[in-house]
Protein backbone atom coordinates (compact mmCIF):
# COMPACT_ATOMS: atom_id res chain seq x y z
CA UNK A 1 0.00 0.00 0.00
CA UNK A 2 3.01 1.96 0.94
CA UNK A 3 4.46 1.57 -2.19
CA UNK A 4 1.12 2.03 -4.19
CA UNK A 5 1.08 5.39 -2.61
CA UNK A 6 4.35 6.59 -3.44
CA UNK A 7 4.15 5.47 -6.96
CA UNK A 8 0.59 8.03 -7.10
CA UNK A 9 2.86 10.34 -5.32
CA UNK A 10 5.46 10.80 -8.12
CA UNK A 11 3.11 10.78 -10.85
CA UNK A 12 1.10 13.59 -9.41
CA UNK A 13 4.84 15.50 -9.25
CA UNK A 14 5.41 14.31 -12.95
CA UNK A 15 2.38 15.79 -13.78
CA UNK A 16 2.73 19.10 -11.97
CA UNK A 17 6.41 19.91 -13.25
CA UNK A 18 6.65 17.90 -16.49
CA UNK A 19 3.82 17.41 -18.90
CA UNK A 20 1.21 19.78 -18.21
CA UNK A 21 4.22 22.86 -18.70
CA UNK A 22 5.48 21.40 -21.65
CA UNK A 23 1.63 20.94 -23.17
CA UNK A 24 0.84 24.70 -21.79
CA UNK A 25 4.04 25.79 -23.74
CA UNK A 26 3.02 24.32 -27.02
CA UNK A 27 0.15 25.70 -26.86
CA UNK A 28 1.20 28.94 -26.54
CA UNK A 29 -1.77 30.32 -24.71
CA UNK A 30 -2.25 30.26 -21.67
CA UNK A 31 1.29 30.20 -20.52
CA UNK A 32 2.88 27.59 -18.57
CA UNK A 33 2.24 30.10 -15.23
CA UNK A 34 -1.37 29.77 -16.02
CA UNK A 35 -1.23 25.84 -15.27
CA UNK A 36 0.29 27.17 -11.79
CA UNK A 37 -1.87 26.72 -8.97
CA UNK A 38 -0.34 29.12 -6.57
CA UNK A 39 -2.60 31.54 -4.56
CA UNK A 40 -1.63 34.57 -1.34
CA UNK A 41 -4.74 36.18 -0.29
CA UNK A 42 -6.22 34.68 -3.38
CA UNK A 43 -4.08 36.23 -5.34
CA UNK A 44 -0.71 35.69 -6.98
CA UNK A 45 2.85 37.58 -5.33
CA UNK A 46 5.53 37.22 -7.07
CA UNK A 47 9.17 38.38 -5.95
CA UNK A 48 12.48 38.99 -8.11
CA UNK A 49 15.95 40.57 -8.60
CA UNK A 50 17.78 41.95 -11.59
CA UNK A 51 21.56 42.48 -12.15
CA UNK A 52 22.36 45.43 -13.95
CA UNK A 53 25.21 45.80 -15.93
CA UNK A 54 24.92 49.32 -17.54
CA UNK A 55 27.09 51.71 -18.92
CA UNK A 56 25.75 55.46 -17.26
CA UNK A 57 27.17 58.45 -19.56
CA UNK A 58 26.10 62.21 -19.16
CA UNK A 59 26.46 64.68 -21.72
CA UNK A 60 28.48 68.41 -21.02
CA UNK A 61 31.11 67.08 -18.87
CA UNK A 62 33.99 68.23 -21.25
CA UNK A 63 36.01 70.14 -19.16
CA UNK A 64 38.51 71.01 -21.90
CA UNK A 65 40.32 70.52 -25.12
CA UNK A 66 44.19 68.96 -24.49
CA UNK A 67 46.96 69.99 -27.20
CA UNK A 68 50.37 68.54 -27.86
CA UNK A 69 52.69 70.07 -30.17
CA UNK A 70 55.26 67.58 -31.92
CA UNK A 71 58.05 68.49 -34.01
CA UNK A 72 57.66 67.23 -37.51
CA UNK A 73 60.72 68.22 -40.11
CA UNK A 74 62.32 71.00 -39.11
CA UNK A 75 59.85 74.37 -38.54
CA UNK A 76 56.57 72.09 -39.13
CA UNK A 77 54.66 71.39 -35.62
CA UNK A 78 51.85 69.11 -35.34
CA UNK A 79 49.05 69.48 -33.01
CA UNK A 80 47.04 66.70 -31.61
CA UNK A 81 43.58 67.99 -29.69
CA UNK A 82 41.45 66.25 -27.69
CA UNK A 83 38.54 66.86 -25.30
CA UNK A 84 38.80 65.74 -21.58
CA UNK A 85 35.82 63.83 -21.41
CA UNK A 86 35.21 61.17 -18.47
CA UNK A 87 35.89 57.32 -19.83
CA UNK A 88 32.76 55.93 -18.72
CA UNK A 89 32.41 51.97 -17.77
CA UNK A 90 30.13 49.64 -17.58
CA UNK A 91 29.30 49.39 -13.61
CA UNK A 92 27.34 46.71 -11.66
CA UNK A 93 23.71 47.58 -10.04
CA UNK A 94 20.61 45.77 -8.99
CA UNK A 95 17.11 45.70 -8.83
CA UNK A 96 14.19 44.09 -6.60
CA UNK A 97 10.34 44.01 -7.10
CA UNK A 98 7.61 42.62 -5.28
CA UNK A 99 4.19 42.19 -7.18
CA UNK A 100 0.91 41.25 -6.29
CA UNK A 101 -1.37 40.51 -8.81
CA UNK A 102 -5.14 40.58 -7.32
CA UNK A 103 -7.79 38.03 -7.33
CA UNK A 104 -10.11 40.45 -9.65
CA UNK A 105 -10.15 40.63 -13.33
CA UNK A 106 -6.19 40.39 -13.68
CA UNK A 107 -5.07 43.89 -12.04
CA UNK A 108 -1.79 43.72 -10.10
CA UNK A 109 0.19 45.91 -8.08
CA UNK A 110 3.60 46.72 -8.28
CA UNK A 111 6.90 47.96 -6.50
CA UNK A 112 10.45 48.38 -7.42
CA UNK A 113 13.65 49.66 -6.60
CA UNK A 114 16.80 50.47 -8.46
CA UNK A 115 20.20 51.08 -7.66
CA UNK A 116 22.81 52.07 -10.11
CA UNK A 117 26.25 53.78 -8.95
CA UNK A 118 29.09 55.12 -11.99
CA UNK A 119 32.37 56.38 -11.92
CA UNK A 120 34.50 57.64 -14.66
CA UNK A 121 37.87 59.48 -14.79
CA UNK A 122 39.13 61.88 -17.49
CA UNK A 123 42.37 61.49 -19.22
CA UNK A 124 45.72 63.05 -17.32
CA UNK A 125 47.46 65.81 -19.10
CA UNK A 126 50.93 67.65 -18.07
CA UNK A 127 53.22 69.59 -19.88
CA UNK A 128 57.06 71.34 -19.00
CA UNK A 129 55.44 74.28 -21.09
CA UNK A 130 53.45 75.96 -23.44
CA UNK A 131 55.11 75.14 -26.27
CA UNK A 132 55.06 71.24 -25.85
CA UNK A 133 51.48 71.54 -24.94
CA UNK A 134 48.96 73.50 -23.11
CA UNK A 135 45.35 72.67 -21.81
CA UNK A 136 42.76 75.12 -23.18
CA UNK A 137 39.60 75.29 -19.97
CA UNK A 138 36.28 74.69 -20.85
CA UNK A 139 35.27 77.81 -19.21
CA UNK A 140 32.54 78.86 -21.09
CA UNK A 141 30.43 75.61 -19.27
CA UNK A 142 32.75 75.09 -16.08
CA UNK A 143 33.36 79.40 -15.16
CA UNK A 144 34.74 78.29 -11.67
CA UNK A 145 37.58 76.27 -13.32
CA UNK A 146 39.45 79.44 -14.55
CA UNK A 147 39.29 80.98 -11.00
CA UNK A 148 42.94 80.30 -10.79
CA UNK A 149 44.30 82.25 -14.02
CA UNK A 150 41.36 83.99 -16.72
CA UNK A 151 43.35 82.94 -18.87
CA UNK A 152 42.12 80.06 -19.88
CA UNK A 153 45.21 78.04 -20.38
CA UNK A 154 46.77 75.22 -17.94
CA UNK A 155 49.40 73.17 -18.29
CA UNK A 156 48.28 69.98 -16.61
CA UNK A 157 44.71 68.88 -15.43
CA UNK A 158 42.69 65.86 -14.15
CA UNK A 159 39.33 64.91 -13.48
CA UNK A 160 36.84 62.33 -11.89
CA UNK A 161 33.32 62.16 -12.18
CA UNK A 162 31.15 60.33 -9.58
CA UNK A 163 26.96 59.28 -9.09
CA UNK A 164 25.00 57.46 -7.83
CA UNK A 165 21.59 56.94 -9.26
CA UNK A 166 18.10 55.55 -6.87
CA UNK A 167 14.29 55.36 -7.93
CA UNK A 168 11.72 53.41 -7.20
CA UNK A 169 8.21 52.98 -9.01
CA UNK A 170 4.92 51.90 -7.94
CA UNK A 171 2.08 51.69 -10.33
CA UNK A 172 -0.99 49.27 -10.95
CA UNK A 173 -1.16 47.81 -14.34
CA UNK A 174 -3.66 45.48 -16.13
CA UNK A 175 -2.71 42.22 -18.53
CA UNK A 176 -4.98 42.36 -21.61
CA UNK A 177 -4.63 39.55 -24.60
CA UNK A 178 -5.00 39.67 -28.13
CA UNK A 179 -5.61 36.32 -29.77
CA UNK A 180 -2.95 33.59 -28.67
CA UNK A 181 0.09 34.83 -28.21
CA UNK A 182 -0.20 38.28 -27.56
CA UNK A 183 -0.47 39.92 -24.42
CA UNK A 184 0.11 44.00 -23.25
CA UNK A 185 0.13 45.47 -20.09
CA UNK A 186 -0.59 49.07 -19.56
CA UNK A 187 0.66 50.71 -16.28
CA UNK A 188 0.77 53.57 -14.60
CA UNK A 189 1.76 55.10 -11.26
CA UNK A 190 4.17 56.78 -8.85
CA UNK A 191 7.80 57.42 -9.30
CA UNK A 192 10.60 58.66 -6.94
CA UNK A 193 14.42 59.08 -8.53
CA UNK A 194 17.25 60.91 -6.63
CA UNK A 195 20.84 61.14 -7.77
CA UNK A 196 23.93 62.31 -6.11
CA UNK A 197 27.18 63.11 -8.92
CA UNK A 198 30.26 64.80 -7.93
CA UNK A 199 32.80 66.05 -10.35
CA UNK A 200 36.34 66.80 -9.71
CA UNK A 201 38.92 68.78 -11.95
CA UNK A 202 42.47 69.74 -10.58
CA UNK A 203 44.78 71.79 -13.08
CA UNK A 204 48.35 73.81 -12.53
CA UNK A 205 49.80 76.20 -14.20
CA UNK A 206 53.76 77.20 -14.05
CA UNK A 207 54.27 81.21 -13.47
CA UNK A 208 58.08 80.23 -13.66
CA UNK A 209 60.72 77.80 -12.82
CA UNK A 210 59.93 78.24 -8.75
CA UNK A 211 56.25 79.17 -8.43
CA UNK A 212 52.76 76.79 -9.12
CA UNK A 213 49.40 78.11 -8.95
CA UNK A 214 47.02 74.90 -8.31
CA UNK A 215 42.93 74.99 -9.05
CA UNK A 216 41.70 72.44 -7.16
CA UNK A 217 37.95 72.28 -8.04
CA UNK A 218 34.51 70.34 -6.49
CA UNK A 219 31.54 70.37 -7.69
CA UNK A 220 28.62 68.51 -6.12
CA UNK A 221 24.65 68.21 -8.13
CA UNK A 222 22.16 66.64 -5.76
CA UNK A 223 18.81 65.67 -7.57
CA UNK A 224 15.55 64.41 -6.32
CA UNK A 225 12.31 64.02 -8.31
CA UNK A 226 8.87 62.74 -7.78
CA UNK A 227 5.61 62.39 -10.34
CA UNK A 228 3.89 60.34 -12.72
CA UNK A 229 5.26 57.82 -14.72
CA UNK A 230 3.35 55.18 -16.88
CA UNK A 231 4.47 52.64 -19.74
CA UNK A 232 3.20 49.50 -22.07
CA UNK A 233 4.94 46.14 -21.68
CA UNK A 234 4.39 43.52 -24.42
CA UNK A 235 4.51 39.71 -24.20
CA UNK A 236 4.72 37.73 -27.57
CA UNK A 237 5.05 34.11 -26.58
CA UNK A 238 6.88 31.79 -28.51
CA UNK A 239 6.39 28.39 -27.45
CA UNK A 240 7.98 25.99 -24.89
CA UNK A 241 7.93 28.72 -22.40
CA UNK A 242 9.81 31.09 -24.16
CA UNK A 243 8.84 34.59 -25.43
CA UNK A 244 10.12 37.94 -26.39
CA UNK A 245 9.06 40.92 -24.51
CA UNK A 246 9.12 44.62 -24.38
CA UNK A 247 8.32 47.75 -22.77
CA UNK A 248 8.43 51.48 -23.50
CA UNK A 249 7.66 54.18 -21.26
CA UNK A 250 8.88 57.52 -19.20
CA UNK A 251 7.64 59.88 -16.32
CA UNK A 252 7.85 63.74 -15.95
CA UNK A 253 9.47 64.69 -12.40
CA UNK A 254 8.80 67.59 -10.03
CA UNK A 255 12.25 68.03 -9.95
CA UNK A 256 14.86 69.87 -6.86
CA UNK A 257 18.56 70.45 -7.99
CA UNK A 258 21.30 71.52 -5.54
CA UNK A 259 23.81 72.20 -7.00
CA UNK A 260 27.55 73.19 -4.77
CA UNK A 261 30.81 74.54 -6.37
CA UNK A 262 34.24 75.18 -4.65
CA UNK A 263 37.62 76.20 -5.70
CA UNK A 264 40.71 76.31 -4.11
CA UNK A 265 43.41 77.91 -5.45
CA UNK A 266 46.47 77.24 -4.15
CA UNK A 267 50.40 79.04 -5.00
CA UNK A 268 53.48 77.59 -3.97
CA UNK A 269 56.89 78.06 -4.80
CA UNK A 270 60.01 76.28 -4.45
CA UNK A 271 61.33 73.02 -6.03
CA UNK A 272 60.42 69.82 -4.90
CA UNK A 273 60.13 68.46 -1.57
CA UNK A 274 61.26 72.17 -0.90
CA UNK A 275 57.89 73.95 -2.02
CA UNK A 276 56.17 76.11 0.35
CA UNK A 277 52.49 77.29 0.12
CA UNK A 278 52.44 81.05 -0.01
CA UNK A 279 48.79 81.81 -0.56
CA UNK A 280 45.23 80.13 -0.38
CA UNK A 281 41.83 81.52 -1.96
CA UNK A 282 38.69 79.79 -2.24
CA UNK A 283 35.78 80.73 -3.90
CA UNK A 284 31.93 78.81 -3.85
CA UNK A 285 29.24 78.89 -5.86
CA UNK A 286 25.57 77.38 -4.47
CA UNK A 287 22.13 77.27 -6.01
CA UNK A 288 18.96 75.64 -6.40
CA UNK A 289 16.85 75.10 -8.89
CA UNK A 290 12.89 73.35 -8.98
CA UNK A 291 11.97 72.67 -12.60
CA UNK A 292 9.72 69.36 -14.48
CA UNK A 293 12.02 66.72 -15.20
CA UNK A 294 11.11 64.27 -18.61
CA UNK A 295 12.80 60.80 -18.52
CA UNK A 296 12.21 58.09 -20.81
CA UNK A 297 12.62 54.59 -20.54
CA UNK A 298 12.61 51.20 -23.13
CA UNK A 299 13.47 47.37 -22.79
CA UNK A 300 13.44 44.33 -25.15
CA UNK A 301 14.39 40.59 -24.02
CA UNK A 302 13.59 37.29 -23.82
CA UNK A 303 11.98 35.33 -21.22
CA UNK A 304 11.40 32.13 -19.76
CA UNK A 305 8.62 30.82 -17.69
CA UNK A 306 7.66 27.72 -16.43
CA UNK A 307 5.70 25.61 -13.60
CA UNK A 308 7.42 24.23 -11.03
CA UNK A 309 5.35 22.38 -8.16
CA UNK A 310 2.43 25.13 -8.22
CA UNK A 311 5.10 28.22 -7.91
CA UNK A 312 6.42 29.76 -10.98
CA UNK A 313 9.30 30.05 -11.66
CA UNK A 314 10.72 33.04 -14.89
CA UNK A 315 13.65 33.98 -15.67
CA UNK A 316 14.67 37.46 -18.11
CA UNK A 317 17.38 38.72 -20.39
CA UNK A 318 17.74 41.56 -22.30
CA UNK A 319 19.21 45.01 -23.15
CA UNK A 320 17.17 47.87 -21.15
CA UNK A 321 18.08 52.00 -21.22
CA UNK A 322 16.87 55.12 -19.41
CA UNK A 323 17.13 58.60 -20.27
CA UNK A 324 16.95 61.40 -17.52
CA UNK A 325 16.39 64.83 -19.66
CA UNK A 326 18.85 67.70 -18.42
CA UNK A 327 20.09 66.08 -15.49
CA UNK A 328 23.71 68.14 -16.04
CA UNK A 329 23.07 71.12 -13.96
CA UNK A 330 26.65 71.49 -13.38
CA UNK A 331 27.37 72.88 -16.94
CA UNK A 332 25.90 76.08 -17.78
CA UNK A 333 25.32 73.60 -20.97
CA UNK A 334 23.63 70.97 -19.43
CA UNK A 335 22.95 67.57 -20.74
CA UNK A 336 21.41 64.45 -20.34
CA UNK A 337 22.24 61.33 -18.44
CA UNK A 338 21.84 58.05 -19.74
CA UNK A 339 22.04 54.59 -18.28
CA UNK A 340 22.39 51.36 -20.65
CA UNK A 341 22.94 47.76 -20.67
CA UNK A 342 22.04 44.20 -20.22
CA UNK A 343 19.71 42.84 -17.29
CA UNK A 344 19.47 39.82 -16.40
CA UNK A 345 16.69 38.73 -14.01
CA UNK A 346 14.79 36.01 -11.95
CA UNK A 347 11.40 35.73 -10.63
CA UNK A 348 9.42 33.75 -8.51
CA UNK A 349 6.02 33.36 -7.79
CA UNK A 350 3.87 31.82 -5.08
Amino acid sequence: MKKNSFLLNLLGIALCCGPVAQIAADSCYPTSASYCDWSFCDGKITLGADWLYWQVQEDGLNLGTAETATPNFGLATDLDKHNTNPKFQYENGYRVNIGYELPCDSWDLDIAYTYMPASARTPNFSSDDTTTGQFFVNSDSFPILDDFDNSGIAQGFSGKWDANLNCVDVDMGRTVCFGECLKIRPHIGFRAAWMDQKLYANLFVNVDTTETVDNLAKMKETFTGYGVEGGLWGDWQLGCGFSVIGHVGGSILYSEFNIHQSSLIVTTTGIGSDDVIVAETTSRLSETIHTGTPTMDYFVGLQYDDCFCDMLFSMVAGWEQHIIFDANRLSTHRGNLVTQGLTLGMQVGF
